[in-house]
């Protein structure tokens, strides 16, 4: 689900892995509704991957102890109202789909902590998303959005966004309310510049917002103390951006491929960050 990235013996992924506190199902992996019907209690896992789904069966509602359902790779639409019956459903995979708009049903899975969208044609997103208090993990990359609604300054028991290869030209003001993050991803957007009130978001250990149209880095980064991992590569800076010389837990910071200089007195101060890449030049 997310990227890995090798750094001296860390990977990102492992350093979010314990982030949430969640467990993954166990248990035997169904692959039909029809098989998983024959046992309905017993399934937990259903996988209808890559199927070339059109659509999904309202069968899917009798496997009311379901807790991970993966809908990868097919072309799919829309979801049957029947999927409000699994209150127990905890993980909910739909990349890969025809999605222009999510189904607002999803709304209704109180137990869901984990939901991609990711590359589908998403446009819009429901308001009634945020009334998942139990969301931890959302996945929305490869889509066609440029905001998010309001209320989903509400989810603040969200770890993880990934807004990844969209068209949003600005944070939404939303994000900077979700305190709980503790990694934020919306690298290839339009982001010209961050909001002051990024500093809301104290808990971050990873930020990526590479491959932007960013300026400038605002002062404020400088209180988004507990960072990791910075990726600011492949925007349009001007300025060393003398801020993140106040993140001193930092392990790894891209600047490479901006439009600034770096002297040698800035790659000193720099030095306490193990991985560091400042290679210049276009994107």
């Amino acid at each position: 689900m997310l990227c890995t990235i090798i750094l001296l013996g860390w990977s990102q992924t492992a350093w979010l892995t314990p982030l949430t506190g969640k467990q993954a199902p166990t248990g035997e992996i169904f692959t039909s509704i029809e098989q998983a019907l024959k046992s309905p209690k017993k399934v937990k896992r259903l996988y209808l991957n890559g199927r070339q789904l059109q659509e999904l069966s309202p069968k899917i509602g009798q496997l009311s102890d379901l807790e991970e359902l993966n809908l990868i790779d097919n072309q799919l639409i829309d979801l049957p109202a029947e999927i409000a019956q699994l209150k127990k459903l905890k993980n909910l995979y739909l990349q890969f789909n025809q999605f222009t708009q999510l189904p607002k049903v999803v709304s209704q899975l109180p137990s869901l902590q984990y939901l991609s969208v990711a590359n589908n044609f998403l446009i819009s997103l429901p308001k009634e998303l945020s009334q998942l208090k139990k969301l931890s993990g959302l996945d929305l990359r490869g889509n066609k959005l440029n905001a998010l609604p309001n209320s989903f300054a509400n989810m603040k028991g969200l770890v993880t966004l990934n807004l990844d290869s969209n068209l949003f030209s600005k944070l939404p003001n939303c994000v900077t309310q979700m305190c709980s993050l503790k990694m934020l991803e919306v690298k290839n957007n339009r982001l010209k510049s961050l909001p002051l009130s990024i500093k809301n978001l104290q808990n971050l250990l990873i930020l990526d917002i590479a491959h932007n149209n960013l300026k400038e880095v605002p002062v404020s980064l400088s209180y988004l103390k507990k960072l990791v991992f910075l990726y600011l590569n492949k925007n349009q800076l001007t300025d060393f951006p003398d801020c993140v010389l106040a993140l001193k837990k930092l392990k790894l910071l891209h600047l490479n491929h901006n439009a600034m200089q770096v002297t040698a007195q800035q790659k000193k101060a720099l030095s306490f960050i193990p991985r560091l890449d400042l290679t210049t030049g276009s994107k």
